[in-house]
């Protein structure tokens, strides 16, 4: 049987630890973080009787929900001369559209959910 030195023993264990932790301080141990997907919410708000757009309307973005830890503040767009509105890098997530008039009139409150990975825009229909 294979009689080892205590002395030896501990020399070649404090040489091991040595190395080791030589090897360990040159890694590189940067994380990076994956980065959370972002999406394009747009759409356009129209009159139901006549089907034409409605332009100079507020559109608040309220997010009450985040599905990736990511949250946005409120946002707030116009719509344009044919009622179109677009919000850009908007996270997945439960959020609240709430449409005014130019006069503070809540017109209509829309609510939906930023979900798949796979869309990378989500087209909204508002109907007046």
């Amino acid at each position: 049987m294979l009689k080892i030195n205590g002395k030896f023993f501990i020399i070649i264990l404090s040489l091991f630890i040595l190395v080791s932790c030589d090897w360990f301080e040159r890694q590189d141990h940067s994380i990076t973080k994956p980065e959370i997907p972002t999406f394009k919410v747009y759409g356009h708000v129209r009159k139901i009787s006549t089907g034409d757009g409605v332009s100079n309307l507020e559109l608040l973005l309220y997010q009450e929900e985040s599905y990736d830890g990511a949250w946005i503040d409120q946002m707030i767009v116009y719509t344009d001369e044919h009622g179109y509105f677009e919000f850009k890098k908007i996270p997945r997530g439960k959020f609240y559209l709430y449409i005014y008039k130019d006069n503070d009139d809540l017109l209509n409150t829309v609510v939906f959910g930023v979900i798949n990975y796979d869309d990378k825009e989500l087209n909204i229909a508002v109907p007046l």
